[in-house]
Order: structure tokens, then sequence, then C-alpha cells
């Protein structure tokens, strides 16, 4: 025998592994235009862009033109827009180790005020498990923001939930302070 697989189970291999190459590179561009897609919104947010001009952006990257998402990405950064944590860190940037999961990182992170960082997946799971999320770095004591769960993007449902219990904390409080006040 030759050593190796005959031609033809040659050629299927490499036929299959062309194909999982070009599905890797699609689903590498589906999640480069989400995170665009959340930048979009961030400077809707942050009143950097319209309404109008933000579909306009979303609008662009719909599948098919990748000079588009290229386009789209240099306005938000001459915007000033951040990156989305789970963004590749810039070409030439050591990795780092994630506080939660200690592995290895090479997107940008979440990082509290405090510059404690930790990565998306870590902090999603974080943010999901608890009513009031806080950094998970011991001590810390940050309390994330709504501002936090929406750059995370974090489900509808946590967001929503996350919103009702600040509402409802903030009954409390009004409540407590109107108790505590004394009349003459």
């Amino acid at each position: 025998g030759g050593g190796g697989p005959p031609r033809p189970a040659l050629a299927a291999l490499h036929r299959c592994l062309a194909t999982v190459r070009a599905s890797v590179r699609l689903q590498q561009a589906v999640t480069a235009r989400d995170r665009l897609r959340w930048r979009c919104r961030a400077a809707r947010r942050a009143r950097l862009l319209a309404a109008e001009q933000c579909a306009d952006l979303e609008e662009r990257l719909k599948p098919g033109d990748d000079g588009a998402a290229d386009e789209v990405r240099d306005i938000l950064d001459g915007l000033g827009v951040p990156p989305a944590p789970d963004e590749p860190a810039p070409a030439g940037t050591a990795p780092w180790t994630c506080n939660v999961c200690r592995s290895s990182q090479r997107t940008r992170g979440w990082r509290c005020p405090f510059r404690h960082r930790h990565c998306r997946d870590c902090m999603v799971r974080w943010a999901e498990a608890s009513v009031s999320p806080t950094c998970p770095r011991e001590g810390c004591g940050y309390h994330l923001g709504e501002h936090d769960l929406e750059d995370l993007r974090v489900s509808s449902t946590r967001l929503e939930a996350f919103r009702a219990n600040r509402l409802e904390q903030g009954l409390v409080d009004l409540q407590e302070n109107a108790d505590s006040q004394v009349t003459v």
C-alpha cells in the first residue's frame, strides 16, 4: 500500500476541510456584524447618532457587502464609540487572564471603573445569576448599571428584570424617605 489514504478519500477530506473553514469565516463575519449593530445602538443611546442614522448603518450591515462593515466600523470608531467587550483585542496586544474563569483572553473584555477585567462570557453568566450584579472581584463593590448589562448584551429578559428591580428599589427608597421626614 501507499502509506496514506487513497486519492478520492484525500480529495473528500480536503473538500470537507474547505467547507468547515468557509463556515467558520461566515460565523466570524456574522458575529462581527452583530458587534457592529450593538455599537450602533450604543452610539444612539449616547446620542452620537440619531435613530435614522443608526438604522441606516444597521441596514448597511446586511450580509453580502463586507466593505460596508469596514465603513460602519470606521464611522463608529470616528465617533468614539467603544468596541464591544468580546471584540478581538488590537493586534500586538498581550493576552490577559480573566479573573473569573482564569483563561487566557484575546478580547477586550469588560472592565469596571476600578479596572478589574473579566471576559464577556463570565460577566454575562455573572449578571444573569444575580438580581443586582456587582463586579465579581472580591471587595470591589461596583454595582453594574443598565449600561453595563447593555454593553454585555445580556438577554432581553434579564435586562427587563434588572429594570423592574431598579424601579421597585427606587419606590422602596422613596417610601422610606417619605416615612422618615418630620413635619413641623
